[in-house]
């Protein structure tokens, strides 16, 4: 057996922070009761309450988006959910004397980590002592707690974060389809403005394993539930969009502006029972770094809904190379996908040039535009914009450079390339429909039967079907 102790300091304001949370384990704590009496005499904004708990994260050890100690609640607040375990004093083993480090803050919790790893029963079990103690020297409790005992707070890991991390069983399966609602943003930016579901959606759809509803999809449902096609997604209303359309998840994201810092949250949760499935949360440095945040926030939501962390890895790039660095110009391409999904195709065109004006390197901006023209029958402007998107192909997610080189080998009748690339995204997405059922075209057009009949029958077995659940009104 081996004991490994280190010894953690903490400032004043983080202990404060800390010693109110395990004396309200499990509850949810709304950030104004929490400056109301954590620091009853003393002025503090949200913004040192934010550096509070991070500092309290790090020391904590909790990685961005594991919430195993704090979980923030969008809108509602902080909610600590690490198990408190009451231990009489005389069970303690008390932390040896320790003199204060020089120029460090006396007024300091001490913080004992031990680790026990037996051969045994082959496990690893970390606990985490934290004697609450206003003072150095010998381990005292002060207030409330001086007549009761010394709260622990603990945590057993089986086999580590590694093993529960590759034990757990995963969330969705390779099938279930994800609903994306709007963002709840609470900056007051507009930029925002569904902006960030736009850009949520198109991270998501990067993974081959899990399936976002697809905006037409969202329209049909939205129209049989009596609403306009581009109505906005509250939690409400993507709720039962979720339902009517057979989807196992929705997917629901937050912004706030605390300062310079954005906080970023995003939760999955069940459909049918409205239990969380996973959660995961960054905090982005600038308004320039929010695509960034969440970029890592929502591959951390991947992985944690059952996505294998390689195919996270190999099916990820963040959004400002898959899309444009300017929120900008992912504004304006937003607000022609929304035109384009309610109003008509030449609605949009405006703000996909909007876009590309904003970001010239913005390569989905191109290809939007040129599947306009196709419907528009201008066959210049499609080529041309359909090129530049070729061109700037390493600027979009693999899934996107498949279809923008499929149709560009289409235009130039490269018909080996297009096969070709046909057949490398049906590799890389079993589970799209539209590879097959192009390739199958394609082999008709060339009277290879044996080859465009299993085509077809892939494409036919992808392809989504929206089940609708019958509600009495």
């Amino acid at each position: 057996m081996r004991r490994e102790k280190a010894i953690v300091s903490l400032n004043s304001r983080s202990f404060d922070v800390l010693l109110y949370f395990v004396q309200n384990p499990g509850r949810v704590l709304a950030r104004q009761e929490m400056l109301k009496n954590v620091w009853p005499d003393a002025f503090v904004d949200e913004h040192s309450l934010a550096q509070s708990i991070s500092v309290l994260r790090r020391v904590l050890e909790e990685k961005p988006g594991d919430n195993d100690y704090i979980v923030t609640l969008p809108g509602r607040g902080y909610q600590f959910v690490s198990p408190i375990t009451v231990v009489p004093p005389e069970s303690l083993n008390v932390v040896p004397d320790v003199a204060p480090p020089s120029g460090k803050d006396s007024n300091s919790l001490i913080l004992q980590r031990e680790t026990t790893r037996t051969s045994v029963i082959t496990e690893e079990k970390e606990q985490l002592t934290l004697p609450i103690s206003r003072g150095w020297g010998s381990v005292r409790l002060i207030g409330a707690f001086a007549t009761a005992a010394i709260l622990l707070v603990s945590v057993a890991i089986v086999g580590g974060n590694w093993y529960w991390r590759s034990h757990r069983a995963p969330k969705l399966t390779g099938r279930d389809t994800i609903v994306v609602a709007d963002f709840d943003n609470k900056t007051g930016d507009p930029v925002f403005d569904d902006t960030l579901e736009q850009a949520l959606t198109i991270q998501m759809e990067q993974s081959p394993f899990l399936h976002v509803l697809s905006s037409d999809k969202t329209a049909e449902t939205l129209k049989l539930m009596n609403r306009q096609a581009g109505a906005r997604l509250s939690p409400e209303v993507a709720h039962e969009v979720c339902i009517r359309s057979n989807s196992q998840a929705l997917l629901a994201g937050s912004i706030a502006a605390i300062g310079d810092q954005f906080p970023i949250t995003l939760r999955a949760t069940n459909c049918q029972n409205g239990d969380t499935l996973a959660s995961a949360e960054a905090e982005a440095d600038s308004r320039n770094q929010v695509l960034s945040s969440l970029s890592s926030v929502a591959n951390q939501l991947r992985e944690k809904l059952g996505e294998s962390g390689t195919s996270v890895q190999k099916f990820s790039r963040p959004l400002e190379q898959v899309t444009t660095s300017s929120l900008e110009a992912l504004q304006a391409y937003t607000q022609g996908r929304k035109l384009e999904d309610t109003i008509s195709p030449d609605a949009a065109v405006p703000y996909y040039k909007r876009a590309v004006e904003l970001d010239p390197d913005f390569a989905i901006g191109y290809a939007a535009l040129s599947q306009i023209y196709q419907l528009l029958f201008d066959g210049a402007k499609q080529e041309q914009n359909l090129t530049k998107a070729y061109q700037l192909r390493d600027r979009v997610s693999l899934r996107e450079r498949y279809k923008i080189e499929a149709q560009y080998y289409d235009m130039t009748g490269e018909l080996e390339k297009e096969i070709v690339t046909l057949a490398g995204w049906a590799q890389s997405y079993p589970d799209d429909y539209q590879p097959h059922d192009q390739l199958s075209a394609i082999y008709l057009s060339l009277g290879q039967f044996e080859k465009a009949i299993p085509e077809a029958l892939a494409s036919n077995q992808n392809r989504p079907t929206l089940r609708q659940t019958l509600i009495e009104r």
